[in-house]
């Protein structure tokens, strides 16, 4: 019986208690008539309640006949697929035997060529013989081991003389008969080698073997005591070697028949049978084992590969001729090998068939006028494209790229920290309630930045320069590219590159500063690690590689892993095109990684709470995918030049380099294959793809655009030797023109970009008067409230300019407050304003810059303002200054509510009374201190033990602590797949539009989502003891409200996605019903504060001085960095953390409060490490070198 059921039997129940209470007083005032009366109408309601049950239950009798109707059809679906798919896999059946006979068909067919090719090669062969031999000795039978001796047959002494008598040829078919065996010697080669087989016309996977070869020589009585253990072992390494390592089908003779194990077995079995020969040695039997359990038994020579064994220059060349679509390496390979196979076992000067590989071309060689020249002209390159920012008045010299203000400012702070003997700060005040300046941003750049605003005595003229020295030092590296491109490609490709679009528009429009100067260091990096490469490797190359990979991370740690992964991509692909060996490749990657380690002594810190602490669903959800009208279009641009642009010329070149794709060497090949792919994660179509990728949240596509247009610059202004191109590419002037046409359409598109961006201009007039005006205010720190549309400007202006500390601004990816600040600015543009100034309260911001037209409810936003103490002071064209008090203070904490769980956020942008927990997981909190709040809501919670987060729950329920409980994100249940927590699990529903809730007598109506999003996915809590408000779902009645009994307290479950539903929709109807269930408001007004005396900032922490009456729990707005340290009248208190900033228990009276900010052990741990990896990289090095001098490279 459900509980609507329970609850009419229990209404029913108390009416005839009522009925029979009337019944006395009715016989007590002897009312018989009445009571009859009474019992009558009782009675016939009764009668009416059974006839709507009896329909009730015919309905119920229906919807079961309609389900038993329905079973029988799926039942019979069941049977009739059944039968379909036994039709179907009868007749795949009857396919694959007609595939295989057609393959057994074509293979007869084969066979049946193979052998007519065979017998001509032999008829060829005899008429070799007959040239070069007497015409009596060419008619001369051949002996063949393991035939009988019959009558006429020669002795072995005859066969030995005739065998000298004739060519080296005919020797090699000339076994020797071993008559009597006086012992036989076992030996067990291997052979690693990789092929593939082609079936029916189709070729197989390339696949990897480890085959043993096990061989039984017979060695002659009149030899037993002169053999050479060591020249058996010998004979049978010059038959295998050549094979090692290799693909079987691209050596001779597995590039005429199947590389089969039978076809290896009997081919090997002839040749060690002839090397064997030579030695006076007989061959008994060869086993060649595919695995340890099956294997090839050979023990007689088979006449059909006698052909394959030995043969002259007429065989190569019919074979060559037969085969017209092999390559020209191809048919190279195969005379290399049948020259081996014509030469004498025996020779001293026979070398081994070493594996295919590509042979580097000659390198082209100029004299150092020519290498001036290419200087002279990209640096001209480099003066035109960017005179008008290094002359610019002074007036204008000023940068509008949306981050450059907030580098400039960090390089001269560095620069002033040098000057008071700091020469690598740790902490500044002035960002954020104190950061890590170079923790998130590395310090390379900021570096580079100081030298030149020592130089120019301007930080502004340094970033002009900056950015200037960058784009040629970029372009010059190119001449680095010169010996393997060709001199002038090198210079046209450097001079695009100082003008390329993405690197003007990072520099210019982005202000990514950092990055520009790693964009700089790319072409020789990516020189350096194709020499490493190389066959001919040198130790400066490695050791260079590490430098610069070293170097770019400490330029940008994001594009440093971005260069690794593509350079890693890159050896990939030249591996698979031949252009170097596994195992270089296999070294690159390992120089890569010794180039990353290195630089732990930065990049470890930096991964623990400054990269790696970024949102990553927040950082996903916020990618940048441009489509290709917009990035392939180049009239867009001009409408919004700070839009990502590939360039339609990039598309001209893509063009040239695949029209000449047969000219170019491998490496050149691999940069474009590896270019079109990072060029195509950058389209909006691929989004779905590479958010699922690991680490994607840290790797941004459009940053791996550098690398790609390094790429299709390279690519398509290399060219092989002329010997090695396309017939239509040999002429110098066919060349020249195609290099000359990608040139100019590449200089032409950059040329109207770097026109649209490379220029500076005026400081905003209204900022620099809003600025002006926050000085003359007393205050403490500033929040400017713009959702960053005034750049990073304010952050220069306010801090260096103001020397106030700052809460909210630029670049808040790398700060401890990061998730702080990005719910403030959610809060910001979901016009949830109480929030937005409690947030701002906590952070300590006074002051309040605030672009107006990012407020879209003024009005709302000044009430919210009024009730949390800010009051409005002045607009400037736009930017108004709101202000609330005049000095430093700490908060006094009034813990209401605490939300643990992922969607903590969205609660508190609701309810700003509510706090967010330190942990989204239950069981990191005690019982304790959850006692400390009335109420603990839990949305999107998970745990490490579910047994140990519910005991939790119910012990602080007992406590008398409210708990509400949101299914929706927690952990599911393993079996159900639906989460479950304290019994009651969560039934998934699929609402669209809105849904009519009732329950106590109440109904209402809750809004849809937007009309982008009809569906309205959640969970309804199922199993509890009470439900107080449901819908109607299907005919069935869904709780969204209820409890559940735990130790004898009620556990509120909410279902229907309630909360977040609010968040979305704002609909009013159901904020209310939520303030009701969860007892808190939705308004801020701020609490008590306790102003701060004697209150001091400096590189060493921050120090203050404060007077309460009483005992409080405090809030410092200072950030909570890892290494923090308090001390209250020079004792250590532990801290505690609210939402990232710093939370203290203390005492009354007037104390003094000192926080310090001490390293912790992960900086002792990335020196150590970069430490470690310079001393093993340094006896590699010395290993290395001191083998090449032993082999005498």
């Amino acid at each position: 019986m459900g509980p609507g059921k329970a609850r009419e039997v229990s209404s029913y129940e108390r009416s005839i208690t009522i009925t029979g209470k009337a019944g006395e007083q009715s016989r007590k005032s002897d009312s018989d008539m009445s009571r009859a009366t009474f019992l009558e109408k009782q009675l016939e309601e009764l009668r009416s309640q059974i006839g709507k049950n009896q329909l009730l239950i015919e309905a119920l009798a229906q919807k079961i006949a309609a389900w038993q109707s329905e079973n029988q059809v799926i039942e019979n679906s069941l049977e009739e697929s059944q039968k379909t798919a036994g039709e179907s896999e009868n007749q795949a059946r009857a396919r694959a035997e007609e595939i295989l006979a057609d393959a057994e068909a074509v293979v007869a067919s084969q066979k049946a060529q193979l052998a007519a090719i065979l017998m001509e090669i032999e008829s060829l062969k005899e008429e070799l013989r007959a040239c070069e031999m007497p015409r009596s000795e060419a008619a001369a039978p051949t002996k063949r081991s393991g035939e009988p001796s019959g009558p006429g047959s020669n002795t072995r002494r005859e066969e030995e003389t005739r065998a000298g008598e004739m060519g080296p040829g005919e020797a090699l078919n000339l076994p020797v008969t071993v008559e009597k065996t006086a012992y036989t010697i076992k030996l067990t080669s291997f052979l690693n080698a990789r092929h593939f087989v082609t079936l029916g016309g189709k070729q197989g996977p390339v696949h990897a073997h480890s085959w043993q070869v096990a061989i039984e020589v017979k060695i002659p009585s009149q030899s037993a005591d002169l053999v050479a253990f060591t020249s058996i072992s010998d004979g049978i390494k010059s038959v295998v070697a050549p094979y090692e390592n290799t693909v079987l089908n691209d050596i001779h003779p597995f590039n005429l028949i199947q590389p089969t194990t039978e076809n290896i077995a009997m081919y090997f079995f002839n040749r060690l049978e002839d090397v064997l020969s030579s030695l006076g040695l007989g061959l008994g039997r060869l086993t060649l084992w595919e695995t340890p359990t099956r294997g090839i038994e050979v023990d007689s020579r088979r006449e059909e590969f006698d052909a394959l064994t030995a043969g002259g220059e007429k065989i190569g060349e019919t074979v060559a001729a037969r085969a017209e679509a092999a390559s020209a390496f191809e048919d190279w390979e195969q005379e290399r090998i049948h020259s081996l196979l014509n030469d004498d076992p025996g020779d001293p000067d026979r070398k081994d068939v070493q594996p295919v590989k590509w042979e580097p071309e000659p390198v082209h060689q100029y004299s150092w006028r020519q290498y001036l020249a290419g200087v002279v002209i990209i640096s001209l390159t480099a003066l035109l494209a960017y005179y008008n920012v290094l002359s610019a008045l002074s007036a204008l010299r000023f940068p509008w790229g949306s981050d450059t203000w907030g580098h400039l400012f960090k390089a001269d702070y560095l620069y002033h920290q040098i000057l008071q003997g700091n020469i690598y700060p740790q902490f500044t005040e002035y960002w954020y309630n104190g950061s890590q300046p170079f923790r998130y941003w590395a310090p390379l750049p900021y570096y580079v930045l100081a030298g030149l605003r020592a130089v120019t005595c301007d930080i502004f003229r340094a970033g002009t320069w900056y950015v200037f020295v960058c784009a040629l030092f970029g372009g010059l590296s190119w001449l680095f590219l010169a010996r393997r491109m060709g001199l002038w490609p090198a210079v046209m490709a450097g001079a695009i590159w100082v003008v390329w679009l993405d690197n003007v528009r990072v520099a210019f429009a982005e202000g990514n500063l950092p990055r520009v100067l790693a964009t700089a260091l790319l072409p020789l990096l990516f020189t350096v690690f194709l020499q490493v490469l190389e066959e001919k490797r040198s130790i400066a190359s490695i050791l260079f590689t590490v430098i610069l990979v070293h170097l770019v991370i400490l330029c940008h740690a994001m594009i440093g892993a971005v260069y690794c992964l593509c350079l890693f991509w890159f050896a990939f692909w030249l591996w698979v095109l031949r252009g170097c060996e596994l195992k270089d490749a296999a070294r690159g990657v390992v120089v890569l990684a010794a180039g990353v380690v290195t630089s732990s002594w930065w990049l470890l810190p930096s991964l623990t709470g400054g990269i790696t602490g970024v949102d990553a669903e927040a950082v996903r959800a916020s990618f940048q995918f441009v489509p290709a009208h917009i990035s392939l279009n180049p009239l867009y641009r001009f409408s919004n030049p700070e839009t990502f642009y590939w360039g339609t010329s990039i598309l001209l070149a893509l063009a040239a380099s695949f029209i000449s794709w047969r000219s170019k060497p491998p490496w050149a090949r691999s940069l474009i294959i590896c270019s079109l792919m990072l060029m195509i994660i950058t389209f909006p179509l691929m989004r779905g793809f590479y958010v699922i990728l690991p680490l994607s949240h840290l790797l941004w596509p459009l940053r791996f655009t550098t690398f790609a247009a390094l790429g299709i610059l390279a690519g398509s202004f290399t060219l092989s030797v002329p010997d090695h191109r396309q017939p239509w590419l040999r002429s110098p002037l066919a060349a020249g023109g195609l290099m000359l046409a990608v040139f100019l359409a590449l200089m032409v598109d950059c040329v109207f970009s770097t026109r649209l961006l490379a220029h500076t201009g005026a400081r905003s007039f209204n900022l620099m008067q809003t600025a002006q005006f926050v000085k003359n205010t007393p205050g403490w720190r500033i929040a400017t409230i713009d959702l960053s549309q005034l750049g990073s400007a304010p952050s220069f202006i306010f801090s260096e300019t103001n020397g106030m500390e700052q809460v909210f601004g630029w670049a808040w990816q790398g700060a401890v407050t990061s998730k702080n600040i990005m719910l403030l600015n959610t809060g910001l543009e979901n016009q949830c304003y109480p929030f937005l100034f409690r947030s701002c309260t906590n952070l300590g911001a006074t002051e309040l810059v605030v672009k107006d037209d990012v407020i879209k409810r003024p009005e709302a936003f000044r009430q919210a303002a009024h009730q949390a103490g800010y009051s409005h002071q002045a607009t400037f064209g736009g930017i108004s200054v709101w202000h609330s008090l005049d000095q430093p203070y700490l908060l006094e904490k009034k813990p209401e509510c605490l939300v643990i769980g992922k969607y903590a956020g969205t609660v508190v942008l609701q309810f700003p009374q509510a706090e967010m927990g330190f942990s989204d997981c239950i069981d990191k909190y005690s019982v304790n201190y959850l006692r400390k709040f009335p109420r603990v809501i839990l949305s999107g919670a998970r745990w490490l033990s579910q047994t140990r987060a519910e005991r939790i729950i119910s012990q602080y329920a007992a406590s008398g602590g409210k708990v509400y409980i949101e299914l929706g994100g927690m952990p599911e249940n393993v079996l159900a797949k639906q989460p479950e927590f304290l019994g009651v699990y969560g039934e998934p529903v699929t609402v669209r539009g809105g849904i009519e809730v009732f329950g106590g007598g109440r109904r209402f109506w809750l809004q849809p989502f937007a009309p982008q999003n009809p569906s309205w996915k959640s969970y309804v809590p199922m199993g509890l003891d009470h439900v107080d408000l449901e819908f109607s779902y299907y005919g069935n009645q869904a709780p969204i409200v209820g409890y559940k009994l735990v130790a004898g307290e009620k556990v509120w479950f909410l279902g229907g996605n309630l909360l977040f539903h609010a968040y979305k929709t704002g609909d009013p109807i159901v904020g209310k019903l939520l303030q009701d269930i969860l007892d808190l408001r939705m308004d801020y007004r701020r609490g008590p504060v306790i102003p701060l005396e004697d209150y001091r900032a400096s590189e060493q922490g921050y120090s203050m001085v404060y007077q309460s009456d009483h005992d409080f729990e405090g809030i410092i707005p200072v950030a909570f960095l890892d290494g923090t340290k308090v001390q209250v009248d020079g004792v250590y208190h532990t801290p505690g953390r609210f939402e990232n900033l710093v939370q203290l228990s203390l005492p009354a009276g007037r104390h003094s409060i000192t926080i310090t900010f001490t390293r912790t052990p992960v900086y002792q741990w990335g020196t150590v490490l970069s430490l470690l990896s310079i001393l093993l990289i340094a006896a590699w090095l010395g290993y290395y070198n001191r083998c090449q001098k032993e082999q005498g490279l």
